[in-house]
């Protein structure tokens, strides 16, 4: 008796079964239809993304002359019990044309982690954190500033 995978639901016949070529045709059918699905979905992306010239990469085209972005900035933040937030400074920056990643690298709360907001300004980060006062929080923000 034939079993399935468990992905693609394939057909896998037991070595004691008979050889039916319907069931190999089916497989191969389903194969060949995912990965049809497949080419598409990524002619989708890259259409969404644009095709760069020449010998270019979506890479070369986040730096150098042609850059994309204009700055990076990576800034941390630690908090030191009894303090709520803070305000670090940065280079300047359109905040329109920014986005800010957020990473987390200490938290010793209990029971949960600290709640951390923060407001991007033209030269400053500002930040508010909801804690218990016992609570350290280490936390980075990076700023990406584009063209």
């Amino acid at each position: 008796m034939s079993t399935f995978t468990e992905n693609y639901n394939l057909i896998k016949p037991n070595p004691t079964d008979y050889y039916d070529v319907a069931d190999y045709n089916e497989n191969f059918d389903a194969i060949d239809a995912l990965m049809a699905e497949n080419e598409e979905t990524a002619r989708e992306i890259n259409r969404k993304l644009g095709t760069p010239e020449g010998e270019e990469t979506v890479f070369s085209l986040l730096k150098g002359s042609n850059s994309i972005i204009k700055s990076i900035q990576r800034v941390t933040y630690s908090r030191i019990p009894s303090t709520t937030g803070s305000s670090i400074a940065i280079q300047e920056v359109n905040p329109e044309k920014c986005i800010v990643l957020f990473e987390r690298f200490y938290d010793s709360a209990t029971g949960g982690l600290s709640r951390v907001e923060y407001e991007l300004t033209a030269t400053a980060i500002n930040i508010s954190h909801y804690a218990s006062s016992s609570n350290s929080l280490i936390v980075g923000f990076w700023v990406i500033e584009f063209n």
